[in-house]
């Protein structure tokens, strides 16, 4: 549920022209950053620097606060454990069912039943949910105007995008989509 207070809020700075705001507000959500680095990486497509330049700060402010807490050691063992969930494959890879997530990535695990060698299932998770992206980024045009009627829309299809194009994603995980219901 944390991630609703940030997309609801980033879609409020958005919709108040504070783009330095709403990038900062999505740098907050990065506790759940598999689902925000797509939808920032929408931004980005947009050239929407400011939004991008604020994320990029609260980024790199969490990165240094976790520092301390945990340090370089820490850091780097945890990139080493998302490197090593990453790279699992298979139904149940590292005790996870791919085939049930609400993602690109888990739908062509589920469709393909197999079929679909583990070799082959990122590289086509990955180009599909670029272009997923691409597509939602191209549909943000109103992003420039807020006012317009079209942003509401435009920024719920951005949402589900990034969600579907997630790599790591639970149902549990969609509550972003009561913003976009709302």
């Amino acid at each position: 549920l944390l991630l609703v207070p940030v997309f609801f809020f980033t879609f409020l700075a958005l919709k108040r022209r504070r783009d330095i705001l709403a990038g900062l507000l999505l740098g907050a959500g990065l506790f759940r950053f598999e689902i925000l680095l797509p939808f920032v990486f929408i931004f980005l497509l947009r050239r929407r620097w400011k939004v991008f330049a604020g994320f990029s700060i609260a980024g790199i402010a969490a990165l240094l606060a976790s520092v301390p807490l945990v340090g370089w050691v820490g850091l780097v063992a945890y990139a080493k454990v998302l490197l090593a969930v990453g790279k699992a494959t298979g139904s149940a890879a590292n005790g996870i069912n791919v085939e049930t997530m609400p993602s690109l990535r888990g739908a062509l695990a589920a469709f393909s039943n197999g079929a679909i060698p583990a070799s082959l299932l990122f590289p086509l998770a990955l180009t599909g949910s670029l272009l997923l992206l691409a597509w939602a980024a191209w549909e943000f045009r109103a992003i420039a105007e807020p006012e317009s009627p079209a942003f509401d829309l435009q920024f719920s299809f951005a949402v589900i995008a990034a969600l579907l194009a997630s790599y790591h994603l639970f149902a549990h995980e969609l509550t972003p989509l009561i913003v976009v219901a709302f």
